[in-house]
């Protein structure tokens, strides 16, 4: 009899569920250790002769339970808030059985107990990723789509500014489209931070060095914040689009800004950590590994607990109607998982937030260290290494300068006037679906002194450059075309030339597919919309002539 006890007591105690039975009035008679520690006790005895009730996030739901219990004797698979003895919140299934006697009292309440705190927070994680990858795909093509708007706007505006003296009203008025035009461009970039895979060009970079240059431009127009950073000496390097993660610090520099009510102190600090096995369970969004760890704290007012779980979700906000979009944190949080990272907030009522974003480290680079090479990994070279035998992008070619204005009257908007003009005109082969950008950045080309021959998809331009890649000086190719994307027709393009110069025209990078064409040596990128300066000053960049 004894060995049977003792044999049915570790049965009892080695159970995964949390066994328990409770008397009517809630006092715990018995229970084994799942049970216990679930609930924040350190074993059954310290549990036993505490009331169930105290565990309840609602005392009152004990009574309708115990009435179902009454009329249906048991109760199956119901989910509840508890609170452990620490106060923290979990969340439990619970199977109730009612013991009762011939005259239908209830005696007590056998049953088990589960916790399912860990499995309902992954689940929210999978259908907020779910939500937001459906929403980023939603994002990318309208994103696409408005660029090639605004383009053809901002195109146009700059060549009629070119052609206007500032103390003209015409001048004015083109200008003030102009700046709206911009002012949309910025609301785009924010709704392609949502976007999936959104990212253009990845480089090895030093956070640390974006957080002080970010810093030092929001404190100039914030002068009413005390901005302060501890930043670690040593931090790793990640791989990431620095204009991107640039927009994240931005966007939760201006939500603290908000939450201070432009008064109080924002702290950022940054650091070098390592996430193994179990931490990562707790995020569907992590891999084991080493990452970088930024801090961003403010002082502000802190966010209510009943909307935490909402400020990540797009169109989201707290502010009067007008006063703001409900974009930047979104656009936080899409950035920071399309570069594999995480990103999470703490914050109560009248303490202040505090955002915590990890982002994967780069693989060191002394691992493939070999003479005086770049260092190689998984078959590439860093992308902002040239390989051994390329000239880097931004040095000089020998015998060519920046491109020159190519009439005597005529100077592309915002480039430095060139000592010596290249030999014009240049040959530029451009290709686009878009009849508007067609129209739009020919006129540019035009303008700026280039020849220029056209195609409105992949077929054509390879056609085209086979018959006269030996007279074209560039190709600027969309990258997101039907039937044929510019990555592809890079690709056959460079089998014909292995030496071609080629830009990738781009509203919208879908999957890195930006970073993966540059990789494979595209020369250079130029993100929609631009304006006639932007599209000289990297003409020139790729040419090699600044």
């Amino acid at each position: 009899m004894k060995k049977r006890e003792e044999r049915y007591r570790q049965l009892f105690d080695a159970d995964i569920s949390g066994f328990y039975v409770v008397s009517p009035d809630g006092i715990i008679i018995t229970c084994n250790h799942v049970f216990a520690t679930t609930l924040g006790y350190s074993d059954s005895e310290q549990a036993t002769c505490n009331n169930i009730v105290s565990h309840y996030k609602d005392p009152q739901l004990r009574s309708k339970l115990l009435k179902k219990l009454n009329e249906k004797k048991t109760i199956k698979y119901l989910e509840l808030d508890f609170i452990k003895c620490d106060g923290s919140p979990i969340q439990v299934t619970l199977n109730a059985i009612g013991q009762f006697d011939k005259q239908d009292k209830l005696l007590e309440i056998q049953g088990y107990l589960m916790d399912l705190t860990e499995r309902k927070s992954l689940e929210k994680q999978l259908f907020h990723a779910q939500k937001m990858e459906a929403i980023g795909t939603m994002a990318g093509a309208i994103a696409h789509d408005f660029n090639n708007l605004l383009m053809a706007i901002m195109g146009n505006i700059s060549l009629l500014l070119l052609d206007k003296n500032k103390n003209d009203e015409e001048w004015k008025t083109l200008a003030n489209i102009d700046s709206y035009a911009r002012s949309g461009s910025e609301l785009i970039k924010q709704l392609l931070g949502l976007a999936r895979g959104g990212k253009y060009e990845i480089k090895r970079l030093n956070i640390n060095t974006l957080i002080e240059q970010n810093t030092e431009m929001f404190a100039r127009t914030h002068k009413e914040i005390r901005m302060k950073t501890s930043l670690s000496p040593d931090l790793w390097e990640v791989e990431a689009d620095a204009n991107q993660i640039k927009q994240v610090f931005y966007n939760l520099y201006a939500n603290a800004a908000q939450a201070m009510e432009s008064r109080g102190e924002l702290l950022i600090c940054s650091q070098n950590i390592t996430i193994g096995e179990i931490d990562t369970l707790k995020s569907k969004t992590l891999q084991p590994g080493r990452f970088i760890k930024i801090t961003i704290r403010d002082s502000g007012t802190g966010i209510d607990e009943a909307i935490i779980d909402q400020i990540f979700d797009p169109f989201f906000t707290t502010r009067e109607e007008g006063k703001g979009t409900g974009l930047g944190l979104a656009s936080a949080y899409g950035i920071i998982v399309n570069h594999k990272g995480h990103i999470d907030v703490k914050s109560r009522i009248g303490e202040g937030s505090e955002f915590i974003i990890l982002l994967p480290a780069a693989p060191p680079l002394s691992l493939n260290h070999d003479n005086n090479l770049p260092d190689k990994q998984n078959g590439e070279y860093p992308l902002d290494s040239p390989a051994p035998d390329k000239t880097p992008l931004d040095s000089p070619a020998p015998d060519k300068t920046p491109l020159g204005s190519p009439a005597p009257d005529k100077t592309p908007l915002g480039s430095p006037a060139p000592d010596k003009a290249l030999p014009l005109p240049l040959k530029i082969l451009l290709v686009d679906d878009e009849e508007m950008i067609i129209e739009t950045v020919s006129t540019l080309l035009e303008y700026i002194g280039c020849d220029v021959i056209t195609a409105d998809n992949g077929e054509d331009a390879i056609e085209m450059y086979q018959k006269e890649h030996a007279t074209i000086d560039l190709v600027i190719l969309d990258m997101m075309m039907p039937d044929m994307g510019g990555g592809e027709i890079f690709i056959n393009m460079k089998k014909i030339n292995p030496d071609i110069k080629a830009i990738l025209s781009t509203g919208y990078s879908s999957n890195g597919q930006a970073a993966d064409i540059l990789k494979n040596g595209c020369s250079g990128l130029i993100t929609k919309p631009f304006d006639i300066a932007q599209l000289s000053q990297k003409i020139n960049e790729v040419l090699g002539n600044i």
